[in-house]
């Protein structure tokens, strides 16, 4: 039986690819190197499958998988299907940190998305949309941190957390009054279930009980201060810490 050389099946699949919107891709199948003609935007799923670039291309990963998101977007509504391709597609972003450009690009893609895609977002786990789009639907939707049953999606450990997006989130939350929603916020960011579920009970106590409790939600909370900022410094070192006290 002929089988063909890399090479050979390189040369072929060559013929049929455009450079300009598709990647040639390969992989080990039933022992024999396959090769294959794909479109750009598919490549992250292909990626995560365990497909490799078959030959060398000048290309920014990170930006086709933010650009697929906004080619999903345009959907009027989110299927299981569309979040899986964005959990797929998104996961080698997992632990890496991006270019404050592409930052700024995931934000204004979050803004894109009608209220009922933003909380299907926010309760996926898609690295970086996810917690991006939940401190949006509650620094601008009027939502809480207590409206989600999950913590936020850390992409990567808190201490190489890019400092403008977790400080700015703390900080609008305080600046906005909701000293309750800026510790449920530190609380989920360090996983910490026991403090997350003191705060959201003080805020329910506080919001709908204070006519009859007064101030003691706020009391308590204050009474509890030292050992939050012990955690905080704790989970992400003092200096990391002492930047996160200072906006609560």
């Amino acid at each position: 039986m002929y089988r063909k050389t890399m090479r050979a099946a390189l040369e072929e699949a060559r013929q049929y690819k455009d450079p300009k919107t598709e990647y040639m891709v390969s992989k080990e199948v039933d022992g024999e190197d396959k090769t294959i003609v794909i479109d750009k935007k598919d490549w992250p799923t292909y990626q995560a499958k365990g497909w490799k670039l078959a030959e060398e291309v000048k290309v920014n990963i990170d930006n086709d998988i933010i650009d697929l998101f906004e080619t999903v977007i345009e959907l009027n509504e989110f299927t299981d299907a569309h979040i899986k391709q964005l959990q797929i597609a998104y996961q080698p972003l997992r632990g890496k940190r991006l270019s404050m450009d592409n930052l700024d690009k995931l934000k204004g893609m979050v803004k894109k998305m009608s209220v009922s895609q933003m909380k299907i977002v926010a309760r996926s786990d898609i690295p970086f949309l996810a917690s991006m789009t939940k401190t949006h639907l509650v620094l601008h939707k009027g939502m809480k941190w207590s409206d989600f049953k999950t913590p936020l999606d850390m992409s990567y450990k808190p201490e190489e957390l890019d400092e403008a997006v977790q400080l700015n989130t703390v900080r609008g939350l305080t600046k906005r009054n909701d000293h309750f929603g800026a510790r449920i916020y530190v609380a989920q960011q360090m996983r910490d279930k026991d403090m997350e579920s003191i705060y959201q009970g003080l805020e329910l106590l506080h919001s709908k009980y204070g006519s009859f409790v007064g101030n003691v939600a706020i009391q308590t909370r204050d009474k509890i201060e030292k050992l939050l900022y012990g955690k905080i410094v704790g989970k992400w070192g003092t200096k990391a810490g002492d930047k996160i006290i200072k906006e609560l």
